[in-house]
C-alpha cells in the first residue's frame, strides 16, 4: 500500500510501476499491472516463500524485474529404477 508516488529501487523498471486504488479506497502499489503483496513469511532478501500458495482466493507468485511471473521448476525425481535417494539433488 501506498500514500504517495511508488519509488522504484536497485533492479526495478520504473516506468512499470503504478498504483491501484482498492474497493476500500486505499492505493495498492503495481509493477507490470500486477497488485503486489508482501508475505509475512518471507522474512529476508530474496525469499520466495509465497509462490504458488493460493491464499485468499488466487494464486500467487514472484514477479522478475520485467514483470513478468517467475515459476518455481519442477522439483527433481530420484532416477527410476534407483533405490529412492535422492542425495545429490
Amino acid at each position: 500500500m501506498t500514500t504517495g508516488v511508488p519509488t522504484a529501487g536497485g533492479g526495478v523498471n520504473a516506468s512499470l510501476l503504478g498504483t491501484t486504488k482498492r474497493s476500500g479506497g486505499e492505493e495498492q502499489v503495481t509493477y507490470n499491472r500486477h497488485p503486489l503483496y508482501l508475505f509475512t513469511g518471507d522474512t529476508g532478501s530474496g525469499q520466495t516463500n509465497g509462490e504458488g500458495s493460493t491464499s485468499f482466493g488466487a494464486l500467487w507468485y514472484v514477479l522478475s524485474p520485467a514483470g513478468s511471473q517467475i515459476t518455481r521448476p519442477a522439483a527433481p525425481r530420484a532416477p527410476a529404477g534407483g533405490s529412492g535417494s535422492a542425495a545429490g539433488y
